[in-house]
């Protein structure tokens, strides 16, 4: 016994005519009459009465007929909640997004617009430094990530596509109470003396030394230099006046407005940066598109 059997049984039932109902199932008299008569040998059951020109039910087939519509109506029902729920199936994408303020700032509406576009999509997002993130997404811990394009260009293992150019200020950054804060204008040199801060290998590959290459450029060492692996930290300490930095200025919160930023005249202050969305797999390249 078939579903196809019992829903040419049901139709024929409706129609009392064997003609009718295989005009309405798009199909050749014989074969439905040939299933009914299968289906009625299979139960061994008479379903109808035969006449010249009408059929009608058996009494055997009066009780199919009632238990069987209901049962294809709760079929048809159920096959739908079925669609619907498929529709509804997620797909769920590890998202790591540099901790940088204006990185976040610009990922948070891509994320929103790609929501828009593909509703099933459903992001879990992990916030961190360059270098914690290549090291989640080369362990499969997330599907993709978005940073700077130079911390993510090198690996060799990963894809990606370049989303944006950002425009970034290089500045120095002091407390505005540090005793250079008194000074209108400040120079690399002026911070011989100081101890500089910069960002541990731990935290990002090349930006310590891309610092470093700056005083390097003016032909001396700072007296002392500081690392840390965390941008929040090194914001504390600046607070502190433990220290400066030379930096973006997008890097940092300044909530409190407590950081004052010079402009890096000697290096043109002003930086064009590219801005990547790298993944591993190839299965999130068409989600990474929707980035672009």
């Amino acid at each position: 016994m078939t579903f196809t059997q019992i829903e040419y049984f049901l139709e024929v039932a409706r129609c009392e005519n064997f003609t009718k109902a295989s005009k309405n199932l798009y199909i050749s008299q014989q074969v439905v009459s040939k299933q009914v008569h299968a289906l009625e040998k299979e139960l061994n059951l008479q379903l109808f009465n035969r006449g010249n020109r009408q059929i009608t039910l058996t009494d055997s087939g009066r009780v199919l007929f009632d238990a069987w519509s209901k049962m294809l109506e709760e079929n048809q029902v159920a096959l739908q909640k079925a669609i619907d729920a498929n529709s509804l199936i997620r797909t769920k994408i590890r998202l790591g997004i540099n901790e940088v303020t204006s990185i976040i700032d610009y990922v948070m509406p891509k994320m929103i617009e790609c929501n828009n576009h593909n509703p099933n999509i459903e992001f879990e997002y992990e916030l961190g430094s360059a270098t914690y993130l290549i090291d989640l997404l080369e362990k499969n811990k997330i599907d993709m990530m978005v940073s700077f394009s130079s911390e993510v260009e090198e690996n060799t293992t990963f894809n990606y596509l370049v989303l944006d150019t950002m425009k970034v200020d290089l500045a120095i950054i002091i407390s505005k109470n540090h005793p250079l804060a008194i000074r209108k204008q400040l120079e690399l040199t002026d911070l011989k003396n100081e101890t500089l801060f910069i960002m541990k290998e731990s935290y990002s590959k090349d930006a310590g030394k891309k610092i470093l290459t700056h005083f390097e450029e003016e032909n001396f060492k700072p007296k002392k230099i500081r690392g840390f692996d965390n941008l929040n930290s090194m914001e504390i300490a600046l607070n502190l006046c433990e220290g400066v930095t030379v930096a973006y200025t997008a890097l940092f919160r300044n909530k409190n407005g407590q950081l004052k930023f010079y402009p890096n005249e000697g290096n043109k202050g002003y930086k064009k940066v590219d801005l990547s969305i790298a993944w591993k797999n190839d299965q999130f390249e068409k989600y990474a598109k929707e980035f672009m």
